[in-house]
């Protein structure tokens, strides 16, 4: 009844979502690619009672560690100027999972050839990078390495094809042996 008396985090938790937001649209370029997602927030027990604090949880990408810095700063720096333009305080964790992952343009040409003559009709370049995270991309900032993808969904009970993180997401085993001939020729023709 007399919110007035208090630093509202819910009211502050949507200002931060909001202005996150522009740090994509506003201050990368537009031909750089980046994302931020605010994907949990937790805040409050009831109905009437405004809580104490928010709680939110999210992810950020981007194919440049440049990007990246930016993000980060970026992320603190509004976090910390709303919660204090609205009398609150806010702290950031930021936590780097993945670096970017950057095949290495020679040794993916040579997996290509490698796996053009196993599987032709399968072999085709993505026509844009992906914002997935992954694995590979700490061993790829030590050695030179291509990753791959296999295109093996399995349609699920309604048909279509779900990708993964989706609860209807599958694969078709039957399709693994390809990824592994294509490991094993590699690695035999690499240690000749």
């Amino acid at each position: 009844a007399n919110p007035q008396m208090t630093v509202d985090p819910i009211i502050i938790s949507g200002e931060i979502l909001m202005s996150l937001q522009k740090i994509v649209s506003r201050e990368i370029a537009p031909i750089e690619r980046a994302l931020i997602s605010v994907c949990k927030i937790n805040g409050g027990t009831t109905q009437n009672i405004i809580p104490d604090e928010v709680n939110m949880l999210g992810t950020a990408r981007a194919l440049d560690e440049n990007t990246r810095d930016l993000i980060e700063n970026r992320i603190g720096e509004i976090a910390d100027g709303i919660t204090k333009t609205y009398g609150g305080s806010a702290e950031t964790k930021y936590t780097r999972f993945y670096p970017v992952l950057n095949n290495d343009p020679a040794f993916t040409n040579y997996v290509k050839k490698i796996t053009a003559e196993l599987f032709p009709e399968d072999i085709f370049d993505l026509s844009a990078p992906t914002m997935g995270g992954e694995d590979m991309a700490f061993y790829l900032k030590e050695v030179p390495g291509t990753f791959l993808f296999l295109s093996n969904l399995a349609p699920a009970k309604d048909g279509k094809y779900y990708p993964n993180h989706n609860s209807k997401f599958d694969l078709d085993e039957k399709e693994f042996y390809k990824g592994v001939s294509i490991f094993v020729a590699t690695a035999f023709d690499f240690l000749k």
